[in-house]
């Protein structure tokens, strides 16, 4: 029987360079409560004088035992806090989520707290009672245990520890851990314990090189009549500066330093051997052998008598299109992303289903209307990005259609009624997908096919007293096409006006039309009439005019001088703007801004700017296009410098000048 506990247990297999096995005992963890009054003034050195908070140690460690007749998990976690301000005071509550018994039933147990203060040079602390240890069930499968720390004050160090302890499965890891917060961290450890009989990818991740690493083979105690062969793993990051979220970063899961497990494969020598996710291979038989997502591709779900009129479409490209619009029509999302299915005659009944759900549901259709239409796995921007060398399912979260289209590739996603066949929404252009097939996968390629693209048009007359008059016209292409439709859907017409007039507060809208509402193959055409007041100022003799009233980047998103993560805008960028505004009689140019044209390395992006008078009209260009969705780490001083005087040249502003009289007054 203890060899059943054992086909639950694990051992580990690391993919992050060779660790050095250490000489001598691992130093010891520090002991909960135990605080020198040195502390409060060791504080006082630490480097991030702006910091609201300095976390002085963060420890966890897991290890595995027996409880009755199951294998589990358990978590010790041990945390000190220096509170600097009081915009850190909330640091001293503490929320932990768990599963409730209906769905594996974790325990948070041993849970302390304490608060410590120097109080006329003497060293006070106060406990946590068990009264400010709240439990709330947040729904079927989740509870929250929630507590908060006595007597907190800027200065205080705060501490607490507990245990949390999770039934051992094969879908379960040992939890993340982050060594980087977003307040510094002096000292960050991670141990781990695992007996030799399971192994697990370990995968380090971020900026932070670790400070140590060790390991060593030892004896794991599972319960009091048994101990087996192990090995024991400590990790810890020195001085970690806090983390900063910086401008265009798809995800904060790409860049934290930290640690994570994913169990690889369970080989208990003649007795049992298993692989999870150890290759590419084995992980697209695992999902196609699943009968939550490869057992659901080969029925749609949907009624023949409902299918039937999309079938019947000779045209190959047509017949696409009609499932494709089909399955979005008749089962709306609900915002969930998923890999797998809770089964298609489900879902259908209910008319909603989560990602999972409506592609898995739209490639059986699109397998009856006689395309091979295979699944393609992914990771969304809010997950992470996957790593093509490291199988982990769990790394996954979303899934699409993939269809070979007259031999060119199709994404697919019909959560949304408003794009296009092959635009995939911006939650999933996230670096590259997995195409699982039986006859062998691979890796696509998540690039978008459309832009963001938005062109405005003024045509506007000037009056003496410095007002603009006439038509603007502002044209929604690409993924900015799709996500207005998306609002005016949310939103309604008014409400969606009413937020676009309440940034434009100055601009006096006369009459408004909406055009191609309907169409997702067109871009969406916005255009007023209107009066604006607040772009040309009168001074004397002489009129200074903002030609860019729309458009005009009034700050550089770049504003670090360093930047240590990519670039990511999802999409190439396309903005164009062109003003033409008759001059008022009586008046002429007397300076306009300079012509200007920027490229960025390697043609990547370009700016242009052109302003010209002509018969008594200025007129002004403007053009933006950010060819790439990514930009490098190295290619951030350029992008900065280029913003930097695309700003300057916008804000630059026209002069008119009173013309003289023939009498000279």
């Amino acid at each position: 029987m203890i060899m059943n506990y054992l086909q639950r247990a694990a051992c580990l297999w690391l993919l992050m360079g060779v660790f050095t096995l250490a000489a001598n005992a691992q130093n010891a963890p520090l002991r909960f409560g135990q605080l020198d009054k040195a502390e409060f003034d060791a504080v006082k050195t630490l480097a991030d004088t702006s910091a609201e908070a300095y976390v002085l140690y963060d420890f966890g460690e897991t290890t595995f035992f027996i409880k009755g007749e199951e294998l589990w998990m358990e978590q010790l976690i041990h945390e000190r806090i220096y509170i600097r301000k009081k915009s850190a005071y909330d640091r001293a509550t503490v929320r932990q989520t768990i599963r409730s018994a209906k769905t594996g039933g974790e325990l948070l147990l041993d849970i302390r707290g304490m608060t410590h203060n120097l109080v006329d040079g003497k060293l006070v602390s106060d406990k946590m009672g068990k009264d400010a240890i709240f439990v709330s069930r947040l729904d079927e499968q989740t509870e929250e245990k929630k507590f908060t720390l006595p007597n907190v004050r800027e200065g205080s160090i705060i501490e607490y520890t507990y245990k949390r302890q999770t039934p051992f499965s094969v879908d379960y890891n040992p939890s993340v851990w982050t060594f980087q917060n977003f307040v510094p961290v002096r000292w960050s450890e991670y141990r781990i314990t695992i007996p030799d009989a399971y192994y697990y990818k370990i995968v380090l991740g971020g900026y932070l090189s670790l400070y140590q690493r060790e390991m060593k083979p030892t004896r794991v105690g599972l319960s009091a009549e048994l101990a087996i062969s192990g090995m024991a793993y400590r990790f810890v990051v020195k001085d970690a500066p806090a983390f900063r979220n910086e401008p265009y970063l798809a995800t904060e899961r790409d860049h934290l330093s930290r640690i994570e497990f994913d169990l690889a494969n369970i080989n208990i020598p003649d007795q049992f051997t298993r692989d999870y996710s150890l290759t590419w291979e084995a992980l697209d038989k695992t999902l196609l052998d699943n009968e939550f997502f490869g057992k659901q591709l080969n029925r749609s779900g949907l009624p023949k008598e409902v299918l039937a009129p999309a079938l019947a479409k000779a045209d190959s490209l047509e017949r696409l299109t009609a499932v494709y619009d089909l399955v979005r029509r008749t089962i709306r999302w609900n915002g969930q992303y998923s890999l797998f299915s809770a089964g298609s005659k489900k879902v259908y009944d209910k008319r909603e289903g989560d990602a999972a759900d409506i592609n898995l549901i739209l490639i059986g259709a699109l397998r009856e209307a006689g395309f091979d239409a295979q699944p393609l796995i992914l990771s969304t921007r809010s997950h992470g990005k996957v790593n093509e060398t490291l199988p982990l399912i769990r790394k996954f979260n979303y899934v699409v259609a993939y269809v070979a289209l007259k031999g060119q590739p199709l994404l697919l996603d019909a959560t949304d009624p408003f794009r296009k066949p092959g635009m995939l929404p911006i939650h999933c252009l996230n670096g590259s997908g997995r195409l699982v097939r039986p006859t062998g996968g691979r890796f696509v390629p998540l690039a978008p096919t459309e832009r963001d693209t938005e062109t405005d048009v003024a045509r506007l007359t000037l009056t003496p007293e410095g007002t603009l008059t006439g038509s603007y016209t502002k044209t929604y292409g690409g993924y900015s096409g799709w996500s207005v439709r998306r609002k005016l859907a949310e939103q309604g017409k008014d409400k969606f006006l009413g937020t676009l007039y309440q940034s434009k507060k100055t601009w006096q809208v006369e009459r408004t039309e909406l055009r191609n509402l309907d169409d997702s193959q067109q871009p969406i055409i916005l255009e007023h009439q209107l009066r604006v007041s607040d772009v040309c100022q009168v001074a004397g003799d002489r009129m200074y005019l903002q030609p860019m009233i729309a458009q005009a980047k009034r700050e550089n998103p770049f504003k670090a001088t360093e930047r240590k993560y990519p670039v990511d805008l999802a999409t190439p960028i396309e903005e164009s703007f062109t003003g033409e505004y008759k001059l008022p009689a009586g008046y002429e140019v007397e300076q306009v801004p300079a012509s200007a044209s920027l490229t960025l390395p390697n043609n990547s992006g370009r700016f242009s700017y052109q302003v010209s008078v002509q018969n008594g009209t200025l007129t002004v260009n403007s053009r933006l296009s950010l060819r790439q969705p990514q930009y490098s780490v190295g290619d951030y001083a350029a992008l900065r410098e280029f913003f930097a005087q695309l700003v300057a040249k916008q804000a630059e502003q026209v002069v008119l000048r009173k013309q003289l009289t023939a009498s000279g007054k």
